[in-house]
């Protein structure tokens, strides 16, 4: 795929055909209609020139359309973006914590589709098992005075 189809189809929600599918497409020709028909009656009425009149209504129905349509689509193309990446990052969370639980089974010599509750009670003693084994030199540490050692810098 070229750079130049890469591009292209990035910006193929901007077609005409996709535009219609969002529901302010609607809501900001709506208001454009209706600004530039404010617009082209107060220059009637100001001058009560059909032709600027109607060039007032056209530049007023353009001109307000697409800032309004700008504005919903940047909020839509925001909450669309932050709504993928909480997905992606919660996929990615879910995976790396059953990766974690698949590897403590695993380094425990369990059944990896163990329950959560029999794995942490193997975890518990297996933790047990380790502060009984290191206990006494814990013990004989804290009677040290460690400031009465230099150590090297």
């Amino acid at each position: 795929m070229s750079e130049e189809e890469q591009v292209d189809g990035k910006f193929d929600y901007l077609k005409a055909k996709y535009v219609f599918r969002f529901p302010f497409t609607v809501t900001a020709l709506k208001w454009g209609f209706g600004l530039g028909t404010f617009f082209g009656i107060h220059q009637y009425i100001k001058s009560r020139d059909g032709m600027a009149s109607m060039r007032w209504f056209i530049w007023g129905n353009v001109l307000t359309t697409l800032p309004i349509w700008g504005f919903f689509m940047m909020k839509y193309s925001f909450y669309s973006s932050a709504l993928r990446k909480f997905e992606s990052e919660q996929s990615r969370q879910y995976e790396i914590q059953g990766l974690t639980r698949v590897y403590l089974a695993n380094k425990m010599g369990i059944d990896p589709e163990c329950s959560d509750d029999d794995l942490l009670k193997e975890y518990q003693k297996k933790s047990e098992k380790i502060k009984e084994k290191y206990n006494l030199l814990d013990e004989l540490l804290v009677g040290v005075d460690f400031s009465q050692f230099e150590f090297p810098k």
